[in-house]
C-alpha cells in the first residue's frame, strides 16, 4: 500500500555537516529553482573520523547526498528537482537536492503544526498519486518522499537516509533517541 514519508539524513553513524548561518535558508529551498545564483555556502564538517554516507545531514529542507544517491534518485526523479553542487568531502562529490515539487496534499485539519509537535496527514488517496519526492505548501522546510522511493533507497542500498511516519511527531523520538526511521528493510 503506498504510504508518505517524511525524508531525513541521519547523523549518529556518519559525519555530517553544520551550516554556518540558519539565515541562509530564509528564502532558499522554497521549490524554486536556484542553479543560475547557486553559491556554495561555507560549512563545518562534524563527527569528521567517521564515515561518509550518501545522505548526508546538513538540514532537512535541502537533503545532501553523494553521486551514487543523486544518479539514483535521477533515475526515478526527472524535473522534480535540481542537483546543486556541493562541497568535495573525504574525496567524494556532494549534491544538494532543491526539491521543486510543490504540492497540496496535507489535510490541514487533520494535521498539527504545532512547533516540536508537528503531525502531516495527508488527504484521503494523495499517497497513491503522490509523487516521488516533494514539498507541501506553506512548509517548504519538510522533504517527503512516496514508497517508490523508499524502496529505491532499499534496493540501491543508500545509507544515512531515515524515512519517519509524518504522523507521529518526530521531535519527541529524537529527544528520546528512538529510531525516527519506520520504512521496513532500510537501513540509516
Amino acid at each position: 500500500m503506498p504510504k508518505i514519508w517524511q525524508l531525513f539524513a541521519t547523523a549518529e553513524s556518519y559525519c555530517y555537516l553544520v551550516p554556518h548561518d540558519l539565515r541562509f535558508f530564509r528564502n532558499r529551498f522554497v521549490c524554486n529553482a536556484m542553479a543560475e545564483e547557486w553559491e556554495i555556502p561555507p560549512l563545518q564538517l562534524a563527527n569528521k573520523s567517521k564515515p561518509l554516507a550518501d545522505f548526508v545531514s546538513w538540514m532537512a529542507s535541502a537533503p545532501v547526498v553523494s553521486e551514487r544517491a543523486a544518479v539514483a534518485i535521477g533515475d526515478i526523479v526527472t524535473d522534480d528537482v535540481e542537483f546543486l553542487p556541493f562541497h568535495r568531502i573525504k574525496g567524494h562529490r556532494l549534491w544538494v537536492i532543491n526539491v521543486l515539487r510543490c504540492e497540496d496534499g496535507l489535510d490541514t485539519k487533520r494535521s498539527s503544526f504545532e512547533p516540536f509537535q508537528e503531525r502531516y496527514i495527508f488527504k484521503d488517496g494523495f499517497a497513491e498519486i503522490a509523487p516521488p519526492i516533494f514539498k507541501c505548501n506553506r512548509h517548504l522546510d519538510v522533504v517527503f518522499v512516496n514508497s517508490a522511493f523508499g524502496a529505491m533507497l532499499v534496493d540501491r542500498g543508500l545509507k544515512g537516509a531515515a524515512l519517519a511516519d509524518p504522523a507521529e511527531p518526530i521531535m519527541p523520538l529524537i529527544l528520546s533517541r528512538s529510531a525516527i526511521n519506520k520504512f521496513p528493510g532500510l537501513t540509516p
